[in-house]
């Protein structure tokens, strides 16, 4: 199992193409976000992948660098929904996926344009952070960042 993993991470990571039985659909691609999650010296790789065609969800899957590791670290297609927008059928709402590197003492988050700002927190560590950003279609006015690090 652990095999079939790493060989899926390291399709993904080389852009190929996995050829599956027709009735598994091969996940696409939709953002790779190189990070270093771990605290240490060591390298992963956050993808965001679409999910099943008939599901409302993106697939979140963090990997260490081809090479490093065979052991996923997450999988999982409960962390970003797609919920489908009250005003269009072509909108959906949820979560954006972004990671922030942020000094010790600072925590960073991303505001309604997209751009990261910076507030004191003493108790914010330095180093790279998962940033879930919510997202509305008739919500200007705020946003929820989730911030996720692995101690």
């Amino acid at each position: 199992m652990k095999l079939f993993f790493w060989c899926f991470v390291c399709a993904l990571a080389c852009q190929v193409t996995l050829s599956l039985s027709p009735a598994l659909a091969t996940p696409q691609v939709i953002k790779k976000i190189p990070v270093s999650l771990m605290g240490d010296a060591s390298r992963q790789n956050v993808f965001v992948l679409t999910g099943d065609t008939d599901e409302a969800y993106h697939r979140l899957l963090i990997a260490p660098e081809p090479g490093a590791s065979d052991d996923i670290l997450l999988d999982t297609s409960k962390a970003i929904p797609l919920i489908k927008s009250q005003y269009s059928a072509a909108m959906s709402e949820g979560f954006s996926i972004n990671v922030i590197n942020s000094p010790a003492g600072v925590l960073t988050v991303v505001d309604m344009q997209g751009e990261p700002v910076s507030v004191k927190q003493s108790s914010a560590e330095a180093g790279d952070a998962l940033v879930l950003v919510s997202n509305e279609e008739d919500n200007g006015v705020y946003n929820f960042n989730l911030v996720f690090r692995y101690n």
